[in-house]
């Protein structure tokens, strides 16, 4: 985006500073809109001693910015200057400015199409670096063929005594296809480190064909999570529909999002029904992930599977549901997502009334959702029946109150109980050991906020069962309020992780919290994916903690977690996270589409209306940098007020 010529002019100023660190930073913000003016403010920056590593390797990445060959002819230059490990100079190598220089140059040689003939030798020179973090650089260029041919020694890397290098060795050998990279990727299966063992499995679905494939199926039924969800990564790729099926029904949330992501490809009948399964699936991400990969669907096919959230329980995806459904279709613009749960059941019922009446009957029936009961003459009687019906649940015979349990659930779920049978179940359930009853009647009063039925989820909660107490921490996260916290607090403590990710989820939702001590604790958990929860819900509360922990675990070493770090900002909007957002845009494409889902939320109303409107001619690749130009304008207008 072009700058204009006052904002041009400022940087040009800064430019010319006595101030370095200031010259340096104009000539990076000049170099990232793509102007040669800083080009050699950069290279001197590069060349200071006395700049911090930090914004030396901040010009070296700029420089690949500017598009123009003589720009490649400096960074050249520039890595043979500093690239220079050889026994007489090793003692002034800096071999991560090395990685960065050489990362921008072959940037900036495939940008500009000016690759040498016969490829780049400094990257293959770069392979004899002592510092792992050179090799792996030149490795992962190594992995695009035209920036030259694999050294006849690149099995070798792949049993580098650097993880990182030995990795990115297996993915540059299956990427390129090496006669030996079955035979390597074998051995790196076997790898002791995690992050080689998934990158053998990403590198079977680079190098394709069918002795690879099978590999990858076997793989698919592997014990650890990590591993089958980096194989259904690169096995959905195929389309097989039996492959997404086994994937969707697997007991790993890492699997089942992969395949909610893969579903974004095509909205043929199969995909339909396995969003419609994974938009009710009881892991948020994987809810979220099914409701981001239909955005791009037909209206006909896209409509039924954001109702089905729409009438789920999780607050989360019912609104991101229901915010993506009304901007397609405006009559669902009236359905209220915090509305209570009867409420809701009533629009949603005329917002599928209106779909019926709109789209053909077919999509109207994939919903499978039953609207409320109208009230009857009769009424008396159904009550009557309903407390027939839930005073079965005396039996002593287990099996008998199984079958009750579910006949409830499957004839009653879909409206609220009568007064008189909820009172009734409630008090039936007290000393119910059975955690499949009691998984029936929460589904029986999944949308039942009153009080029997949350007096029935705090006495669960004590539940010998930890599957009971989870479920009944989700009844209370469903129906959030204040009086839940001390109840909830205590399963902080309980001895069952899945117990403390829904009891601190629970807590997440409330409006406020009086005592945060105990939320707080669980920040140092080893499980960092929960502790994006703690700190959500810390931050839902007001708790300071909270922002900071979330703006720490941006920089976490599992994407995974990145990506609910960018989701869990935009749910919990705070200023300070838009540095974190507009870094994370960088990351993985999963991750930046998080960050750019909630950078909206989070930049509120510091977005100007040309900012906020662009996007809607904009392809989905340049959001993320018009983001990026937006944030360098206004930590330039920062700037500017400072210095006045």
């Amino acid at each position: 985006m072009e700058q204009s010529p006052d904002r041009r002019f400022d940087l040009q100023r800064a430019l010319a500073s006595s101030d370095p660190i200031a010259a340096a930073n104009a000539a990076i913000l000049l170099a990232r809109a793509g102007s040669s003016a800083g080009d050699a403010e950069l290279v001197r920056a590069i060349r200071s001693s006395t700049t911090n590593l930090r914004q030396r390797c901040a010009a070296a990445e700029a420089l690949a910015d500017v598009r123009q060959p003589a720009t490649v002819l400096q960074l050249q230059h520039l890595v043979d200057e500093f690239g220079d490990f050889s026994p007489t100079e090793l003692h002034n190598y800096g071999p991560e400015l090395h990685a960065d220089l050489l990362r921008s140059l072959t940037r900036a040689e495939s940008r500009a199409d000016v690759i040498p003939a016969g490829g780049e030798p400094r990257i293959v020179a770069a392979l004899a670096s002592p510092a792992g973090i050179v090799r792996r650089e030149a490795l992962l260029a190594l992995a695009d063929s035209k920036l030259g041919p694999l050294p006849a020694n690149i099995t070798r890397l792949a049993t580098d005594e650097d993880r990182q290098v030995r990795a990115a060795a297996v993915v540059a050998i299956a990427a390129r296809r090496h006669c030996q990279a079955m035979e390597v990727l074998r051995r790196a299966l076997a790898d002791q480190d995690l992050d080689v063992r998934l990158a053998a499995v990403a590198g079977y679905g680079l190098l394709g064909g069918a002795d690879a494939t099978a590999e990858l199926k076997r793989l698919s039924t592997n014990s650890a999570e990590l591993i089958r969800a980096a194989a259904y990564d690169s096995l959905v790729d195929g389309n097989d529909p039996d492959v997404r099926a086994a994937g969707a029904a697997d007991k790993s949330w890492r699997v089942r999002r992969v395949v909610a992501a893969a579903l974004a490809r095509d909205s043929n009948r199969r995909s339909v029904s396995l969003a419609e399964q994974l938009v009710a699936d009881g892991n948020l991400d994987v809810a979220r992930q099914t409701i981001e990969s239909v955005a791009n669907w037909p209206l006909e096919q896209a409509g039924p599977v954001l109702m089905k959230a729409m009438s789920g329980l999780s607050y989360t995806p019912r609104k991101l549901a229901a915010a993506q459904l009304a901007a397609r279709w405006p009559p669902a613009a009236s359905f209220e997502v915090d509305a209570p749960a009867d409420r809701r059941g009533v629009l949603l019922a005329e917002i599928e009334r209106q779909w019926k009446t709109q789209f053909e009957a077919a999509a109207f029936q994939r919903l499978g959702h039953s609207t409320s009961a109208s009230d009857t003459p009769e009424q008396a009687a159904e009550n009557a029946r309903e407390l027939a019906a839930v005073e079965r649940l005396k039996s002593d015979d287990l099996r008998e109150r199984r079958a009750v349990a579910e006949d409830l659930r499957g004839e009653f779920g879909s409206r609220p109980l009568s007064e008189p049978a909820l009172a009734r179940l409630a008090d039936l359930m007290t000393p119910e050991s059975d955690p499949l009853v009691w998984a029936s009647v929460f589904e029986l009063l999944a949308c039942d906020a009153r009080e029997p039925s949350i007096r029935l989820a705090y006495g669960a909660l004590g539940h010998s069962s930890p599957e009971v107490r989870r479920r009944a921490c989700e009844h209370l996260a469903a129906h959030p309020d204040a009086r839940h916290a001390p109840l909830l607090t205590i399963s902080l403590a309980d001895p069952d992780p899945a117990v403390v990710a829904a009891a601190v989820k629970a807590l997440g939702r409330l409006n406020s919290l009086d005592d945060t001590k105990p939320l707080a604790r669980l920040l140092a958990d080893p499980d960092h994916e929960l502790r994006v929860e703690v700190a959500k819900a810390l931050a839902h509360a007001g708790a300071d903690s909270g922002i900071a922990a979330l703006e720490r675990l941006a920089y976490d070493a599992d994407p995974h977690v990145r990506r609910a770090v960018a989701a869990a900002m935009g749910e919990v909007p705070d200023a300070s996270f838009l540095p974190d957002l507009i870094h994370l845009l960088d990351d993985r494409p999963e991750v930046c589409r998080a960050a750019l889902a909630s950078l909206p939320r989070v930049a509120g109303n510091a977005i100007p209306a040309s900012d906020s409107t662009a996007a809607a001619g904009s392809s989905p690749e340049s959001e993320p940098q018009r983001w990026k130009e937006w944030y360098r304008r206004q930590a330039t207008i920062d700037l500017d007020q400072r210095a006045r």
